[in-house]
């Protein structure tokens, strides 16, 4: 993806599947994506703690094997987004 661009043709659904966005502050935002269907466990504005089980390993989304996507990233719109280091 190029920076500032978002991919075309798939929805966040599709694209990330089940998913969480953490807000970390500081502009920051962390993606877990690809989770199991059914097993997040936290729900829009809950504050998330070192250790949670926050959801399960899945395979949601445009992924053909069970795995986690995580990245830290500029916005809270994963499709929108710069990652950062």
């Amino acid at each position: 993806q190029v920076p500032g661009t978002a991919p075309t043709g798939l929805t966040l659904e599709q694209y990330g599947g089940n998913h969480i966005v953490q807000d970390l502050g500081n502009g920051n935002y962390a993606f877990y994506a690809h989770l199991q269907t059914g097993s997040v466990t936290v729900k829009p504005g809950d504050q998330l703690t070192t250790g949670q089980a926050i959801g399960k390993l899945g395979n949601s989304g445009n992924t053909d094997a069970p795995h986690l996507h995580f990245h830290i990233m500029s916005t809270p719109d994963p499709l929108r987004s710069d990652g950062l280091p």
